[in-house]
């Protein structure tokens, strides 16, 4: 993707680029209508089944208004371009929070009952995530966090669970093991949620291994170890 440092989509001057993944990246950018400092999302127009996933992720995420799903602000195409603009949160990640440590169970606590309020308004909604992980969940203080990234979003009953090649979609360390044989639904959803409360009380995520395969076979045929010894460890540190 090219260089769009200084250049102005539609009424949104792109100031730097602040995160590249896949097919996407995430620019800082000053929104010249409001002079609100913004998150620019953008997939270009010819990117093909990523396009068109993206798509799908404006979509589901405009008609989720929850607290704890981050809102979109605008969305639309200019030029080449498609485009996601959110609030820009500064306080960063989850997964930047877990590089310091685990965090408190009063913490973990405070972070689980919001996502999980999130989780239970999308799939009443007919949503389900599918990429529950730590660098999915912005921090915008200690006390408010927000679900974001619906790119591999699914409506329940819809039979796009596998991308074209085969794969499954999602992150390893984070997929229930019955997705081997069955559709994304909200009880997927539900175990990588369990995964990330987990992480956030040990500071790891319960299985590694050294390919992606590997790991999801490690959910379907391992147990995790207790919590209760890795957390006395982990916060004796």
């Amino acid at each position: 993707m090219q260089q769009l440092e200084q250049v102005t989509l539609g009424h949104y001057q792109i100031l730097k680029r602040l995160a590249r993944g896949g097919m996407a990246e995430i620019y800082l950018a000053r929104d010249t209508a409001n002079d609100q400092v913004v998150a620019v999302k953008l997939v270009h127009t010819g990117a093909g089944d990523y396009y068109e996933r993206f798509r799908a992720e404006v979509k589901a995420q405009a008609a989720l208004n929850h607290e704890h799903i981050l809102p979109v602000l605008d969305y639309g195409e200019f030029d080449s371009w498609c485009y996601l603009v959110t609030p820009y949160i500064e306080h960063g990640t989850l997964n930047e929070r877990l590089q310091q440590g685990p965090l408190s169970l009063a913490e973990a606590d405070r972070v689980l009952a919001q996502l999980s309020q999130a989780l239970q308004f999308a799939h009443d909604k007919g949503i389900v995530h599918r990429d529950i992980k730590p660098s999915n969940v912005l921090m915008r203080d200690g006390n408010h966090v927000y679900l974001a990234d619906f790119g591999l979003v699914k409506r329940v009953g819809e039979e796009n669970g596998l991308t074209l090649t085969g794969y499954l979609i999602g992150t390893p360390e984070y997929m229930a093991p019955e997705l081997a044989e069955h559709e994304a639904s909200p009880c997927s959803d539900v175990y990588a949620l369990g995964i990330l409360m987990y992480q956030m009380l040990s500071g790891r995520v319960p299985f590694k291994a050294n390919t992606p395969i590997a790991i999801y076979l490690r959910h379907i045929r391992d147990i995790p170890e207790p919590l209760l010894p890795i957390t006395r460890l982990s916060h004796q540190r």
